[in-house]
């Protein structure tokens, strides 16, 4: 792996649009919108009109920490936030209309993490779930992070001496 958070990114993607026949099964919304995390979905994000389509999926790299071995690599680990975005139109209080409906929205993480969770790519090894929360900051919309963190090596370009 060379540049790990473009070629984690590329297949997480890749993953998960591969899966969306699953998310239907399950009576839910593919996916509708993957980015890196800008935190587009703040309430002060509206000064930035950072527009998006619901349900969302953003990836956030945290420090990433190298090893080094023997060789022209490294041995590492890859933090990583998957922030799911959903449109939160319903009420969750007991014996409101629609409180199957947000009870629903709490489906959402866990069919993500069953995509993810332990997902080994073609550059890294087996992706773990360390945490999953609901962030409660936000108005109108369903927000949660699930963190990971995945195994990898970097392996570096040798670059030649100048002539």
């Amino acid at each position: 792996m060379q540049y790990p958070e473009k070629e984690i990114y590329t297949e997480l993607v890749a993953r998960l649009k591969a899966h969306d026949y699953y998310f239907t099964d399950e009576g839910h919304t593919p996916p509708a919108h993957y980015d890196w995390d800008r935190e587009q979905y703040t309430d002060a994000a509206e000064v930035k009109e950072y527009a998006f389509n619901r349900p969302a999926i953003f990836f956030r790299f945290g420090e990433m920490e190298y090893q080094g071995t023997a060789g022209f690599s490294q041995k590492g680990t890859v933090p990583l936030e998957v922030v799911v975005v959903q449109d939160k139109f319903v009420d969750a209080g007991d014996g409101a209309d629609n409180q199957s409906d947000y009870l629903k929205l709490l489906e959402y993480k866990y069919l993500i993490n069953n995509v993810l969770n332990l997902f080994q790519g073609t550059c890294f090894r087996a992706m773990v779930m360390t945490s999953i929360e609901t962030d409660h900051e936000n108005r109108n919309l369903h927000v949660e992070r699930i963190r990971y963190t995945i195994g990898v090596s970097l392996v570096r370009e040798v670059i030649p001496p100048e002539a």
